[in-house]
């Protein structure tokens, strides 16, 4: 994920993922949703027009709710016919989560097969083809292709997108967590109804991309007294030195002014972490008659579950 405005990578970027971590929230509710529906609304017309070439049959799409919630909830899915691509983009490898339930599904599939658009849509109880993924596919692309947009309103996503997934494919997806906004679309003809479902990283959603946007940023004095008052409050950090292991026998053994040797090959490295949340990774040194912890790189939490599951 990206910050707000901000190059990637950059300490202002940095900055703003490790008071993400602290304080589980990218910014206010009401301003999130704001700008998230203004996005929605925003490609509502290019969404139309790019399905109506895809499936010629009358078919209308509106933006039926914002919600916010966590990105963890788009894998939570117990269904096995909901097809999901995950988009990413320049700023962000989870830009767009885009998923759809099964009546959406078999709606773009007869449509796409010359049915008519009085035909009655029938929700799938079965694992999708690779038919049905693949016309799943082409409606994804549809959707990152307009709400992705041009020149300063661009989230930069990176085309083509991957095949969709559905079922045990999407339920095993190692992902990141992190707050997120949904826009809900209703996807409608005389036949009947389904949905389709956009998520995004909240940090994606308030990025400045143009003048109007901007304007919707509210009073900027405001923010950058608010965002003063956040960096200055203080955050307790500890690091700790990863000794080893010891049976459950000698540690009932430990007593007070026991020295503990550490092994030759115990690791340097160390975590830095405040409030139950791991931040940097860091090594142990000594400068002068002092000892240091030196900040080697951010916690990459997706690189460490790798890490503990590939065998050593």
């Amino acid at each position: 994920m990206t910050s707000l405005g901000v190059t990637p990578g950059s300490p202002a970027a940095l900055r703003n993922l490790l008071v993400e971590r602290l304080v589980g929230e990218t910014a206010e509710p009401d301003r999130v949703t704001a700008s998230a529906r203004a996005l929605g609304e925003r490609a509502l017309p290019p969404m139309a027009k790019a399905l109506a070439e895809l499936v010629p049959s009358l078919l209308q799409i509106e933006l039926e709710s914002v919600e916010l919630g966590r990105i963890s909830q788009v894998f939570l899915n117990e269904s096995d016919n909901e097809p999901l691509t995950v988009a990413s983009s320049a700023n962000s490898p989870d830009a767009l989560a885009m998923s759809m339930d099964a009546a959406a599904v078999s709606l773009f599939t007869a449509l796409f097969f010359g049915a008519g658009s009085d035909a009655p849509v029938v929700a799938l109880d079965r694992a999708l083809s690779a038919m049905e993924l693949e016309i799943s596919g082409m409606v994804f692309q549809c959707i990152a292709q307009s709400l992705n947009g041009s020149g300063t309103r661009a989230l930069n996503v990176r085309f083509p997108l991957s095949r969709p997934i559905a079922g045990e494919d999407r339920r095993k997806q190692v992902h990141r967590d992190g707050p997120a906004a949904r826009l809900i679309y209703r996807i409608f003809n005389e036949g009947g109804s389904g949905r389709l479902c956009v998520t995004m990283p909240q940090r994606i959603v308030l990025s400045p991309r143009g003048a109007e946007d901007t304007q919707q940023q509210g009073s900027g004095e405001w923010q950058a007294h608010f965002g003063g008052e956040i960096m200055r409050s203080k955050v307790a950090v500890q690091a700790s030195i990863p000794m080893g292991t010891l049976t459950l026998g000698e540690v009932a053994s430990l007593f007070e002014g026991q020295v503990l040797e550490m092994p030759v090959e115990a690791p340097g490295e160390t975590r830095l972490s405040s409030k139950d949340k791991t931040l940097f990774i860091c090594e142990f040194g000594r400068l002068g008659g002092h000892y240091t912890v030196r900040v080697k790189q951010p916690f990459d939490p997706e690189a460490d579950l790798m890490k503990n599951l590939l065998p050593h």
